[in-house]
């Protein structure tokens, strides 16, 4: 061989390289198996070959099964939340997860493109389901300040003028300054209550429910001057005096508040006995500062603080505005009874009120609208023990106006009770003008088959009939 030669043969190893090199797999794995025949490991190659290929197709059948669940499990999830956000119909819940799971399917098959657009395709698509499902969850909670367990999905800030502004975090509203408190189940029916306009009211009762059974939350407000005892209120909202805002209680309050008031209880209460002389509400706060007793003729006790009135034993209560009305309407109009009261009827003459001093001359008990036993004196009912209440004159036009619906009532019921009569009077008439026809019609039959048996007594009693009167 000449040096001329060795480049030609250089030159057909190369192309001979490139030739195997483009050989494909599947042309490697034939010639894999042709020449294996003749060797004797040529069976446990092959076996070796089906058991990767078996493990290949099963790890991709997996993966396909696993990619489907995960698929269904979140649709369901996430329909699932905005089901119950929505209050869906169970039936309809699962349309929405099926129609979900197909279409997270449809785009996510685009994820393993090996098409840049298809991949885009499927990456929008999945993006586009989980921003829509956030965007159903944000309108269907806008207005709901808590979901259907009871969970707080709001917080609320109240103002003087009886609006609720809610937020999403609670903490301190950046717009009012005030803390942003979590809507709890308790506190959804009060805060409806506040914007209808109600307003929080001091608790006057000797053993309040500071918190809710159910929830455990403060149902109980709270306001607590510097050096003074705690005053507490029936809902949430500013103090009527001072304008600052009341605080939902703690169980430390609550125990404080009850310290403060079994202290107070232990006085002894005194007869007040000048109490047209005593101040009963603080002139600052408004709460009442006396407790008063009413004996069987109507009179009034009045003491300085809780306990029992001392020869009865009767619990002493609270006063109010309209238990001071009514001691100073008594003190204006003595009803301290002199006498039994005595059944008064109402006639034409009846005299209501004192014609110099405008006073009423009668007093009253109501039964019902409309139905009232009178007396001619102050004093309690004899059959029922209530005691009887002055009539006043704004009694008296509530009386006659009663007393006219009534009349038109009876009116009525006498209208319809004549029309009924008339009706049945008008059927019993038709009834009675049918009765010969009807006795024809059922004496027909007889007559028709006695004429072809008896025809001479037929004839007979056709002329006794039929013959002139003389």
């Amino acid at each position: 061989m000449t040096n001329h030669d060795q480049p030609a043969e250089g030159q057909s190893t190369e192309k001979s390289a490139q030739a195997a090199g483009a050989l494909t797999f599947w042309q490697r794995i034939r010639h894999l198996i042709a020449t294996g025949f003749g060797s004797p490991n040529w069976f446990g190659s092959v076996r070796l070959w089906i058991g990767v290929l078996g493990a290949v197709v099963a790890a991709v059948v997996l993966l396909w099964l696993v990619d489907k669940v995960v698929f269904y499990y979140l649709a369901r999830s996430y329909v699932g939340d905005v089901a119950n956000a929505f209050e869906m119909n169970p039936h309809l819940a699962n349309a929405l997860i099926l129609l979900t799971f197909v279409v997270a399917i449809f785009f996510a098959r685009f994820l393993w493109s090996f098409s840049k657009l298809k991949r885009i395709v499927g990456v929008s698509g999945l993006a586009g389901l989980l921003i829509a499902h956030s965007l159903a969850l944000w309108w269907a909670t806008i207005d709901k300040p808590i979901d259907r367990k009871g969970n707080a999905l709001k917080c609320y800030v109240i103002s003087r003028d009886g609006n609720v502004t809610y937020g999403e975090h609670p903490g301190i509203d950046p717009a009012t300054g005030r803390e942003c408190r979590p809507v709890t189940l308790a506190m959804v029916e009060r805060l409806r209550k506040y914007r209808a306009g109600k307003r929080p009211e001091r608790v006057v009762s000797d053993n309040p429910a500071f918190f809710d059974v159910v929830s455990g939350e403060p149902i109980i407000w709270y306001y607590q001057p510097k050096d003074r005892n705690i005053e507490i209120f029936d809902l949430m909202g500013f103090h009527p005096d001072t304008g600052e805002e009341l605080l939902p209680v703690t169980k430390e309050v609550a125990e404080l508040w009850k310290i403060q008031h079994f202290e107070k209880a232990r006085r002894v209460p005194k007869l007040i006995t000048h109490p047209e002389n005593y101040v009963f509400f603080d002139p600052r706060t408004g709460e009442p500062h006396a407790w008063y007793w009413i004996s069987a003729n109507g009179r009034y006790e009045f003491y300085d603080s809780q306990g029992f009135q001392p020869q009865t034993g009767d619990k002493l209560q609270i006063v109010s505005r309209e238990i001071i009305n009514a001691w100073e309407e008594q003190q204006q109009t003595p009803t301290t009874p002199q006498k039994s009261p005595n059944r008064v009827q109402i006639t034409s003459d009846t005299v209501f009120s004192d014609p110099v001093t405008g006073n009423p001359r009668l007093w009253y008990w109501r039964k019902d609208k409309g139905e009232y036993d009178f007396f001619d004196g102050p004093g309690f009912h004899p059959q029922n023990g209530q005691p009887l209440q002055s009539f006043t004159r704004d009694m008296l036009i509530q009386h006659q106006q009663e007393i006219d619906e009534k009349a038109k009532r009876l009116k009525a019921e006498q209208d319809r009770i004549e029309a009924e009569q008339r009706a049945r009077q008008e059927a019993e008439n038709r009834r009675q003008l049918e009765l010969p026809t009807m006795a024809l019609i059922n004496t027909y039959p007889r007559i028709v088959t006695f004429i072809p048996r008896h025809p001479r007594t037929a004839v007979g009693i056709f002329g006794l009939f039929c013959a002139p009167q003389e």
